[in-house]
């Protein structure tokens, strides 16, 4: 969107996309705040009792599908999903599922070229490490689809 508004009159979805520790949650809590969006993550998977393991960031993702689906169901004004979102596969789905249940979907690309891997590395939310945050950025799809 360059200058037009978003209707927020309609049920929106907010897609935020970006590598671990760009603000993504930051963004996603924001939103939150300004227009009481229900928000999803991945990151509220993990706990102490199930604490982050990359085996099972799969399960984390379909834990998330599964109640976005439940909001949309329900009929929440407004929804943000707060996972990173490397590939159009990883939010293909929520895009779908939201146009097919009469939302908009919104995709917000958090850009990440002004921060070091370090920094962002220390400021995500699971610690991930340089090396995977460097995986992922060779890996971000800029394109949409």
């Amino acid at each position: 969107m360059t200058d037009e508004k978003l209707d927020l009159t309609m049920p929106t979805v907010f897609i935020l996309r970006g590598l671990p520790g760009t603000g993504k949650t930051t963004i996603a809590e924001l939103l939150s705040a300004k227009l009481d969006a229900v928000v999803i993550s991945s990151d509220n998977y993990w706990s102490e009792t199930n604490p982050f393991d990359t085996k099972k960031v799969n399960d984390s993702y379909k834990w998330s599908f599964e109640r976005y689906k439940e909001y949309i169901k329900v009929k929440a004004p407004f929804i943000v999903v707060d996972q990173t979102n490397i590939k159009t596969f990883n939010y293909k789905h929520y895009v779908d599922y939201a146009q097919r249940n009469g939302y908009i979907a919104v995709i917000m690309i958090l850009p990440h070229n002004h921060l070091s891997e370090n920094e962002m590395s220390k400021r995500s939310s699971n610690k991930v490490s340089q090396l995977s945050i460097r995986k992922l950025k060779s890996a971000f799809e800029w394109r949409l689809e």
